[in-house]
């Protein structure tokens, strides 16, 4: 019975970790009406006179002159189990304009939520206060409201979204072939197939084709990987703290042994082969990040990794105000050790063996509603809270051990609850089982 009552509860998480599909389908429109606006449920004994004319101002300033598609829900789309409505839509709106909606709504409606949406159908929620004079949204550059988006799990983090005109297909025509002996580097270099020597300067590099890196990677390096293309930077040891990367869709980077404190956004394939560390980098993987072999990831300082598709990390240590947010898709690893540092969980995390929680100044765990965290074992130190958002799961395969303390579960405080689950013995330690 157990089996089955957790077979249901998976289905469940893996169905409201695939939003993009649900929300972001361009084919989901008409049947997002038929089920939003069903005449035939309409209760005869209807007071209309509960309903009122709602309107709302929404501003776009991205500077990226793209166009957007701009809902407005009664209800957090990207977090709700079916309970939110589509009250309006514009599609078309250009970047720069503002437009003004009009929609009927329940005249008791203290707020709405308005989803931005690009033409990739990546979307960012903002909510809108019904009961001012004059309600209204505005955007300004991209990925600054990211972190509107877990309304259920009432959190505050944000985090850093690159622009889609960095992820390059083709060279610009202004870049010069990357010289093979010593020049003054201004502006932009390309190079394509073969193996080159980095040289000191302030300048941009463009990356086609099979190419393969030695020498150290002057800070302020800013690097293009273009479409379809591999970067063989297994030679490098440190990335510094200005140098910035765009991994493109289709293309691969490959990396050893290596100190990740730069910015390093990817939407294709990043392989790392040894042990690595991040004491400040900022690390945002809409594409593949994998960690080969029995390895340590350790996170420290301010870094900061972003998941949205899927990422397997094998052992990962957390210290400092380091950040762990799984936006999107998987994050697998072997083990998971984290002190006074954050993770946020909004689809599926899974550790194969053993979870250890210490409880110190900024530690935090909150899980978005609908998505699962599993783990053979767990430790904990100290008082330990974990926010679980509704209809979320906390699985515990094995045994849970408390020592100094307890593990307190809260969640939304509605009649969804989520399940903290232990499969195995809950051991207090010294002595209390």
């Amino acid at each position: 019975m157990k089996k089955s009552i957790f077979l249901l509860l998976c289905i469940s998480v893996l169905f409201s970790c695939t939003k993009k599909e649900d929300f972001f389908d361009p084919h989901h429109i008409d049947e997002e009406a038929k089920e939003n606006f069903p005449v035939k449920d309409i209760d005869p004994s209807q007071d209309w006179n509960m309903a009122a004319v709602g309107t709302l101002s929404v501003s776009i300033n991205q500077k990226t002159g793209e166009v957007y598609t701009v809902k407005v829900y009664t209800d957090n789309p990207l977090n709700s189990e079916g309970n939110a409505r589509l009250l309006a839509k514009k599609t078309g709106v250009r970047d720069g304009e503002t437009v003004l909606f009009t929609f009927d709504a329940p005249k008791a409606i203290e707020s709405v939520y308005v989803l931005f949406e690009d033409k990739m159908y990546n979307g960012w929620v903002k909510v809108a206060d019904m009961k001012v004079g004059r309600p209204s949204v505005s955007w300004e550059e991209q990925g600054s409201e990211a972190g509107k988006r877990s309304a259920m799990a009432r959190s505050s983090w944000d985090y850093k979204v690159p622009d889609e005109k960095n992820f390059l297909k083709e060279v610009p025509a202004d870049a010069k072939q990357y010289p093979i002996q010593w020049a003054e580097m201004r502006g932009g270099y390309y190079m394509n197939d073969g193996s080159y020597e980095l040289r000191y300067g302030n300048y941009t590099l463009y990356i086609k084709g099979n190419v393969t890196i030695t020498g150290a990677y002057p800070d302020g390096l800013v690097v293009y990987l273009l479409e379809g293309s591999t970067l063989d930077a297994t030679a490098a040891e440190t990335f510094n703290p200005n140098t910035v990367f765009y991994i493109a869709q289709n293309s691969t980077m490959k990396l050893n042994r290596i100190s990740i404190n730069c910015s390093l956004y990817n939407k294709g394939k990043i392989t790392v082969a040894g042990a690595s560390n991040s004491s400040g980098g900022y690390i945002y993987n809409d594409g593949s990040f994998e960690i080969t072999g029995k390895t340590t990831f350790a996170m420290s300082g301010k870094a900061t990794f972003v998941n949205l598709q899927s990422a397997s990390l094998q052992d990962v240590t957390m210290t400092g105000s380091s950040k762990l947010i799984n936006e999107e898709g998987t994050v697998k690893a072997n083990s998971l050790d984290t002190r006074s540092s954050y993770i946020y969980n909004r689809c599926r995390m899974e550790i194969l063996s053993s979870t250890y929680f210490q409880n110190g100044e900024g530690f935090a765990f909150e899980q978005d509603g609908g998505s699962s965290f599993e783990t053979n074992t767990l430790k904990t130190n100290g008082n330990i809270p974990l926010r679980l958002g509704s209809k979320s799961v906390f699985h515990v395969k094995d045994n849970v051990e408390y020592q100094n303390g307890k593990v307190d579960v809260t969640g939304v405080g509605s009649d969804e609850k989520a399940l903290f689950w232990v499969s195995g013995v809950c051991i207090k330690t010294p002595d209390e089982n």
